[in-house]
């Protein structure tokens, strides 16, 4: 199995790879409590969190336990509790962070596989359930899911603007594919109901969303893998519909948009890629130059840099992209992939 497909299996059949992967069990790090400013790195394989210290490039590799193939972190308002999607556990972790210590959990229900969550405010969250082809509506205070929503096939990615939530729906024919057209569904959220607003037509296996700084979500489509690569789509939300589109190449899975309005992706193949709508250029950062595995992003704009988690290399790379090089590298757990600033 390629690293490629290794990363493919592991985001998009999480039971399948936790099946049959094979790897060495880590010991859990000691960590000292702490409220600073942090990276946190869900380790997929490892099934674990890890900790990278701002202030001083401390790394607590493996520090906390976690459920079985968790895949995503949300921060609580205030970064001293977070939220972690376990995909096999079918739950969701209740983690104090400054403490690393999981005080609660939260039941999604059985073979719901919640691929990722998002908060909306203090007492609500979002989770996408790729296995239950849903979005399931949280009550974080009584620790309750309140209710399903359908959405489609294998849901994946979400992004909340204003009253809205934006899905990314695959279409993924599970276990095996292959993938259906790609869509974004739009649902409008209420206190007594949600409701998709919206379904709009988007390339193929769009896995994430970004918020760009005039307003506009980028969608970014991974491709098949194979003969169709990535591509990113715009939608304009107080439509909302689909305004524009820009080939990416490679395989990218992951997404964020720049305070200038560049775009940056990162994924299963074709290293760094930036791209820029005003002038439609795309190109390939010499930092991480075709390196694969590239499975999350998160941008520090305090220190204007971006982190990278490596699934292949168990490590979290940081890069300058004004230099367009990279400052460091940090081991982490076993397979990272999602991260999550604390400043």
């Amino acid at each position: 199995m390629t690293s490629t497909h290794t990363v493919l299996v592991a985001r998009l059949a999480a039971a399948l790879l936790l099946a049959c992967a094979c790897f060495e069990e880590g010991v859990l790090e000691q960590a000292i409590p702490s409220t600073d400013a942090a990276v946190f790195v869900v380790n997929s394989r490892g099934e674990t969190l890890s900790r990278i210290l701002l202030a001083d490039g401390t790394v607590v590799r493996d520090a906390l336990a976690l459920g079985s193939a968790p895949n995503a972190l949300a921060l609580a308002p205030g970064g001293e509790r977070g939220y972690v999607a376990s995909s096999l556990s079918n739950r969701i972790d209740v983690v104090d962070l400054d403490q690393l210590r999981v005080d609660d959990t939260i039941d999604i229900g059985p073979g719901s596989n919640p691929y990722t969550l998002i908060l909306a405010g203090d007492q609500t969250a979002y989770v996408s359930s790729f296995l239950a082809n849903e979005v399931v509506r949280v009550d974080l205070a009584s620790r309750s899911v309140v209710r399903r929503l359908p959405v489609g096939p294998a849901p994946e990615g979400l992004l909340l603007v204003e009253n809205a939530l934006y899905v990314a729906v695959t279409h993924f024919n599970y276990p095996s594919g292959p993938y259906g057209p790609g869509e974004v569904v739009v649902l409008g959220l209420a206190a007594d109901r949600d409701s998709v607003r919206a379904r709009l037509g988007v390339g193929t296996n769009p896995q994430a969303l970004a918020r760009a700084p005039d307003g506009r979500v980028h969608v970014v489509c991974t491709g098949d893998y194979a003969a169709r690569e990535g591509r990113v789509f715009v939608i304009e939300p107080t439509i909302p519909a689909v305004v524009d589109s820009i080939d990416i190449g490679g395989s990218p899975a992951a997404i964020l948009v720049l305070e200038d309005g560049r775009g940056v992706t990162g994924g299963f193949y074709g290293g760094l890629r930036l791209y820029d709508l005003r002038d439609r250029s795309v190109r390939t950062a010499r930092a991480l130059a075709n390196q694969e595995g590239l499975s999350a992003l998160a941008y520090d704009s305090a220190d204007d840099l971006l982190y990278v988690a490596d699934f292949d290399d168990s490590a979290v790379h940081v890069v300058d992209l004004t230099a367009d090089s990279v400052v460091t590298r940090y081991p982490v757990g076993h397979g990272p992939v999602h991260l999550a600033i604390r400043r």
